[in-house]
């Protein structure tokens, strides 16, 4: 049976300038013309068509796919299978990013559920590495080439910030911004621990949700002293009165952004570490 070009467009649901296009890349061969000067396609052209189809749903470029019409047995084996090796390392990037999706997800379902409170669970093990401290950009080449790894690398990332325990105690508020990873994943994505790498380790936590404003960071004094009573103010006192001290540097991670009474706002997930307090002899 021979096929025109309409014909094809119609059986494959295609448009004709891509069946043109295929002749022109040498697919098709369409071998002469009808009565009125039309190309004429035989039943091999169609299985073709249906073919390429599926090669391109399989993520084959063309170049690929006119390697494996060309090209031997042998050859065909060899982009099959580098073509499924390709597809694991994107699967597992797909279920990295579905991974992360499913936990922002979570996160942020727990914000109004916990936003006028707080719990206690134990903090995930996080690497991280800073890029501004205090307002101010850390800029050593190794720093900076740390983030990038850790930027282009990691699919799994979250933007943090770090409030030192020690500043905490003296009621001074101190922002420090970073990016980290989860400890469980630093091999996977190829990444080591170097000179300006931080270890949060997993250690008993109280967790609150808290809004603050998105460049809350770069506020002045009053207002610092305000956001530090908001964000700290109750759990030192559950601390405090129930005989358990800071363990540990603050963690905050990014939620959420949003835009709330004309005002860029984000939720962030404060986990403080908590010890019991040794007894003084």
């Amino acid at each position: 049976m021979n096929y025109k070009v309409s014909d094809l467009s119609k059986i494959l649901d295609i448009s004709s300038n891509t069946v043109r296009r295929y002749e022109g890349m040498g697919y098709l061969s369409p071998d002469r013309m009808d009565a009125n000067g039309y190309r004429v396609y035989g039943a091999g052209d169609v299985t073709k068509m249906i073919i390429i189809n599926n090669y391109r749903k399989l993520g084959f470029s063309h170049a690929e796919i006119a390697k494996i019409f060309k090209g031997s047995y042998h050859e065909k084996i060899e982009l099959y299978e580098e073509r499924l090796a390709a597809m694991d390392k994107e699967l597992e990037l797909l279920s990295g990013l579905r991974h992360m999706l499913k936990d922002d997800l979570a996160l942020m379902k727990k914000i109004e559920a916990v936003q006028d409170g707080f719990y206690q669970r134990d903090c995930v093990p996080m690497n991280y590495v800073l890029y501004s401290e205090n307002g101010e950009l850390l800029k050593e080449d190794e720093r900076l080439d740390t983030i990038q790894e850790y930027f282009y690398n990691a699919t799994e990332l979250r933007y943090i910030y770090i409030f030192k325990k020690g500043e905490i105690e003296q009621g001074i508020f101190n922002c420090n911004e970073g990016i980290a990873v989860k400890d469980v994943h630093m091999e996977r994505f190829g990444l080591k621990l170097n000179e300006y790498t931080g270890v949060y380790e997993k250690k008993p936590s109280i967790m609150k949700i808290v809004k603050l404003p998105l460049n809350f960071s770069e506020s002045g004094q009053e207002e610092k002293t305000r956001l530090f009573h908001e964000i700290f103010y109750d759990v030192l006192q559950y601390i405090k009165e129930n005989g358990y001290v800071m363990d540990g540097d603050v963690i905050g991670i990014k939620i959420s952004m949003s835009l709330e009474e004309e005002m860029e706002a984000q939720y962030v997930l404060i986990s403080i570490p908590f010890a019991k307090e040794e007894p003084t002899e």
